[in-house]
């Protein structure tokens, strides 16, 4: 038996949705599960790094925060009645840390 595994990229953005209910429907032909993972960050200017304004900072925050809920919101329309299985993944930052976390662990438990 295959072991298949989708891992789609759902950093938020207006097309979403569409995105993945057309990942529920391959996954439900493919018997596969799926990782869903959603990160964003704040976009900084160079205005911002030259004069740092915490209150800036702090704002763009929850711009992201709030964009973050919105994706959530869309995985759980889209997957949270589907006989599909679905895990979600999602944070603020870059998420190499999140996906390539558990690669490195493992290559460093066999190396």
């Amino acid at each position: 038996m295959a072991y298949r595994e989708l891992t789609v990229d759902a950093s938020p953005h207006s097309s979403l949705v569409k995105i993945l209910n057309r990942v529920r429907m391959l996954a439900g032909r493919l018997d596969a599960r799926v990782s869903v993972v959603s990160y964003a960050w704040p976009r900084f200017s160079v205005s911002d790094l030259v004069t740092p304004n915490m209150l800036s900072g702090a704002e763009q925050e929850r711009a992201v925060e709030k964009e973050l809920v919105a994706a959530h919101s869309a995985f759980d329309e889209v997957f949270g009645s589907a006989s599909v299985t679905a895990e979600w993944c999602s944070g603020i930052g870059n998420p190499d840390r999140a996906l390539l976390g558990p690669v490195d662990k493992l290559d460093s438990q066999t190396g």
